[in-house]
């Protein structure tokens, strides 16, 4: 019998790309070509910046297409990053997810846009990195 007592007072939106970070490779149909693309496009010449934009609509495995470059390759920079973006994406949190993944401390006080940012540039002058958002 139902409790009448359980009511939900709020929604919580949940991510749809939430699930594409654990889906199995061994489920992966397709995936093949387009990663060894991404794969060959990230590591050509090691002293020339690379940028790499995977578009498309919803739904059809760009996160997952990404999350399994950055699985295969991550090791091979000196510091990587993963971030899944929304629409209106909150810049402070994602800096601040930047900064932890690349193994620097945040500092104990909050700090401004500015000082995330200069922290950040900081911490990638003259290193090989890689960030898959």
């Amino acid at each position: 019998m139902p409790n009448d007592n359980c009511v939900p007072t709020s929604v919580v939106p949940i991510d749809p790309r939430l699930s594409a970070l654990y889906t199995e490779t061994s489920s992966l149909v397709g995936i093949h070509d387009p990663k060894a693309n991404l794969i060959k496009w990230l590591m050509g010449d090691e002293q020339e910046r690379n940028v790499v934009s995977v578009v498309g609509l919803g739904g059809l495995g760009k996160t997952t297409l990404v999350k399994e470059v950055y699985r295969d390759i991550g090791g091979k920079f000196d510091c990587k990053a993963f971030l899944s973006v929304s629409q209106r994406p909150d810049m402070t949190a994602l800096l601040i997810s930047i900064i932890l993944q690349i193994g620097r401390q945040k500092s104990s006080h909050s700090c401004s846009m500015k000082d995330l940012i200069d922290s950040l540039r900081e911490s990638l002058q003259h290193k090989r990195y890689l960030a898959l958002i």
